[in-house]
């Protein structure tokens, strides 16, 4: 098996482990003993298990910006669609990412070790350059109000992964409702429609 291949298994074996059972009740021997491997093998590609865990960390992140790519590159979307998407995607995040939501709790909670910060600092920058490069292509016309534009619908996009843990408690139809007037409101000010 190819080192790099090897790696990944040991990321997503490591991401099993992490997810359900956290990092500090983790430990490397029962990721090693999951893959049938010896522990000196995954110290071969990590030197501890926090790097693993940061690893993974990083290795989820990709999946969720893949996904965003994916989400606003599809030539079969309208605006309104890719729109619609994009925020129902962070709804379920806690369920498909859940380390990533694990470590946002962290932070908010100001409970996070500085490599989760760096994580979310990096995953925002990431999200938004995806975002510009989608805006390019279909906005009305470069204005200064992209930046805002852009930080303003990553940031709901996050806010709707809260969201829709609160929907337990509130009228679902009304947290649709705003999910929609916000989708026609960035639609109609900020994009060519077909």
């Amino acid at each position: 098996m190819a080192e790099k291949e090897k790696k990944i298994q040991i990321i997503k074996a490591a991401a099993k482990r992490f997810d359900r059972h956290g990092l500090n009740k983790t430990t490397l021997d029962e990721i090693a003993r999951d893959l049938r491997i010896g522990k000196a093998t995954i110290y071969h590609y990590f030197e501890s298990k926090d790097q693993l865990y940061y690893d993974v960390l990083e290795w989820e992140g990709s999946l969720l910006l893949e996904e965003v790519r994916v989400i606003w590159e599809n030539p079969e979307f309208n605006i309104e669609q890719k729109l619609s998407v994009y925020f129902s995607s962070k709804e379920g995040l806690q369920v498909r990412f859940k380390l990533v939501f694990d470590a946002l709790i962290n932070i908010l909670n100001d409970k996070s070790f500085e490599q989760e910060n760096l994580f979310f600092s990096k995953l925002i920058t990431s999200e938004e350059k995806i975002l510009y490069r989608a805006f390019q292509q279909l906005a009305k016309a470069k204005t200064e109000q992209h930046d805002i534009l852009v930080r303003t619908m990553i940031s709901q996009s996050w806010n709707f992964m809260f969201a829709g843990k609160l929907n337990l408690f509130l009228e679902n139809e009304k947290q649709n409702l705003s999910k929609d007037l916000l989708i026609k409101i960035i639609e109609e000010n900020f994009f060519i429609t077909k």
